[in-house]
């Protein structure tokens, strides 16, 4: 139903970067990320800073295992809107998979610091340092 109503939206409007943007979120819940990613990259191209098509667009990367293009969105996605807790969230995510938990730290703190009840990036920055202490414990015994 959402995608007959946005696809309408496309045909008797123009230039709807939130059409396109709602279409490829529809397209992705399906699992259609390489449609949901055109309807993405149109958003973009009508509005280029339009930070919730640019964290859908790394949402529906990250979900196509492109994850290297997924971070990129993600940071775009925060220049745009330094307070997007959720890309903070998913990029902190992105961040501790690779490794980098200084960093993925920061982006999980970020989040709780622009929204304190966001229990997402508050239970993954406790996950992420439990690990850290039971690292750190055992290179001291």
């Amino acid at each position: 139903m959402q995608k007959t109503l946005f696809r309408h939206a496309l045909t008797v409007t123009t230039r709807n970067y939130l059409a396109h943007n709602n279409l490829g979120a529809a397209l992705a819940r399906e699992g259609k990320i390489e449609a949901a990613l055109a309807q993405y990259a149109e958003a973009l191209h009508l509005q280029p800073h339009y930070a919730d098509a640019l964290f859908n667009m790394g949402q529906a990367l990250d979900d196509g295992g492109r994850v290297a293009e997924a971070e990129q969105r993600y940071r775009e996605a925060l220049r745009v809107k330094p307070s997007f807790v959720e890309a903070h969230n998913n990029l902190g995510v992105i961040l501790a998979k690779e490794g980098k938990k200084a960093e993925a730290v920061h982006h999980f703190a970020s989040a709780i610091r622009h929204r304190p009840d966001y229990q997402a990036a508050g239970n993954n920055l406790d996950i992420l340092l439990r690990e850290q202490e039971k690292i750190k414990k055992k290179s001291i015994n």
